[in-house]
């Protein structure tokens, strides 16, 4: 992978990670559990930061170990 592949790839990454978390808020409006004020609704976003975090890391696991090749 290179560097370019990568930052794609991020790219792509980042890009879903926003459209998931707009899902979750959209949802929590509608279904009236959106709550005003800046830290109310961490917890709906929490779940979905740590999944693309995990992403993330496991991206850059397999960039470092193609540049070593």
């Amino acid at each position: 992978m290179t560097k370019d592949e990568l930052n794609r790839e991020k790219r792509k990454l980042f890009q879903n990670w926003s459209d998931e978390e707009a899902a979750a808020m959209k949802k929590a409006k509608k279904e009236g559990t959106w709550k005003p004020g800046l830290d109310g609704n961490r917890e709906l976003f929490t779940p979905i930061r740590d999944k693309y975090f995990k992403k993330a890391q496991k991206l850059w696991e397999q960039y470092q170990r193609e540049k070593e090749d």
